[in-house]
């Protein structure tokens, strides 16, 4: 690790972490943590920091994949629950039997999940307007 100042450099060092795994550009994290950008940038060049970041976007990740996998059982148990739904119409419990497979085919395939979760976000959405 980069010898520094004590504490303070320690703690803008995690929060260049937590500001990089979250997109924020180089730029505006120097700004904000009162560091130069090439602080910054010699900061992300040093072994110990990338390893920190690398471990921090993993973490990041691997949330994220968890959160949009409890979505999509949410999505898929209403779509569901919409196609056994006897009283919607033939046609809508037909859009929901496409959107279940059509995202059940995307995920067999190995497709990306984000953009999986994503179209069936949108279906979802576009479904519970026709619904109501």
């Amino acid at each position: 690790m980069l010898v520094g100042h004590g504490s303070n450099m320690k703690f803008k060092m995690d929060a260049a972490i937590v500001a990089l795994v979250r997109g924020d550009a180089k730029e505006r994290i120097a700004t904000d943590l009162g560091v130069g950008l090439t602080t910054l940038k010699r900061w992300c060049r040093d072994e110990d920091f990338r390893l920190q970041y690398e471990q921090a976007r993993k973490e990041a990740n691997d949330e994220a994949t968890q959160r949009c996998l409890a979505l999509r059982r949410h999505c898929f148990d209403l779509l569901d629950h919409w196609l056994n739904d006897t009283t919607n119409p033939l046609r809508f419990r037909k859009e929901c039997a496409d959107s279940i497979l059509a995202h059940t085919r995307g995920l067999v395939e190995g497709q990306d999940i984000a953009i999986t979760y994503e179209r069936l976000v949108q279906q979802v959405e576009i479904l519970s307007r026709e619904a109501y």
